[in-house]
Formats: C-alpha cells, structure tokens, sequence
C-alpha cells in the first residue's frame, strides 16, 4: 500500500525496467525467512518487505501495455488477467496440500525460493534483450510548433 505509490513517484520510467527482476527476485526470496518460524511481528515484517518489493508490477504492467498492440490491448488484458488467476488458483491448491504434509512455514519458504529461481532466471533472459520502445524511452524532440518555426525561418 505504500511501496507502489513510493515506486511510481520516486523511481524514474526509464529506470523501472531495468530495476524489475531484482525487485521481483526479492519478493519472492524474503518468503524463504518464513522456514525460520517467526512469530507473529517477523512473520508480519516479512510478508510486508515480500509485498512492498512487489511494487516490480508496476514496471511489468508499463512493460505489457508498451508491448500489446493497441488494437487488441483489451483482450491480451483480458488473457493474461485469466491466465494469472488460473496459476493463482493451482498454486493456492497445491500450497494448501503441500500444508498437509509439512508445516506451512516451509511450504511458504519453498515456493519462495521456487519463485525466487524463476524470477532470478527471467531477469536473467530480460537482461539480455533490449528494453521495449515506449514513450519513456524515447528521445525528447522539439515540439511541433518549433519545428514548423525552424522551417519558415530556414
């Protein structure tokens, strides 16, 4: 709740990108702590240090809208929206069977390093390709108005 305003208002565009693997990295990996067993006020600290690193989303919703044609941004909204939900639902499944098994301390610890390892990959793969053209990326020009200046001058 407080993290995403904080992000939005203080990290600039253009460094959202590439600050958005390790932010997501970092939500997922502060999770392993919980295989401490902490009380109540540890267990609160490390779920809030997990969600205020999640403020990443922010970058990665400016990346998929940079990136979803304007023509069919709604329905890849719309997909990726279900797809989330329908991961969200499996693993909250699998979660509450694995609880059955072990504690839920380590059930949380192991799908945070699990999801630590996937975050650290997928930074790893972002890293290697260019960042999407956007408005935040690109070079400031002249308004139009100047330029229309520049030609009745010239």
């Amino acid at each position: 709740m407080i993290a995403m305003p904080l992000f939005s208002r203080f990290v600039r565009p253009r460094r959202r990108l590439p600050v958005m693997g390790p932010l997501a990295t970092a939500a997922c990996a502060v999770l392993a702590l919980t295989v401490l067993r902490p009380g109540l006020a540890g267990s609160l600290v490390i779920f809030s240090a997990s969600a205020a690193f999640g403020a990443y989303q922010i970058a990665v919703n400016t990346a998929f809208v940079v990136q979803a044609p304007d023509q069919q941004r709604s329905q890849a909204f719309g997909v990726a929206a279900t797809g989330i939900a329908v991961v969200q639902g499996a693993s909250f499944l699998a979660a509450g069977a694995a609880a059955q098994l072990v504690t839920p301390a380590a059930v949380i610890a192991a799908a945070g390093c699990l999801g630590a390892a996937g975050a650290a990959a997928l930074t790893h793969s972002w890293r290697r390709q260019s960042p999407p053209a956007g408005r935040h990326e690109a070079v400031r020009r002249p308004y139009p108005g100047h330029l229309a200046r520049e030609n009745r001058a010239g």
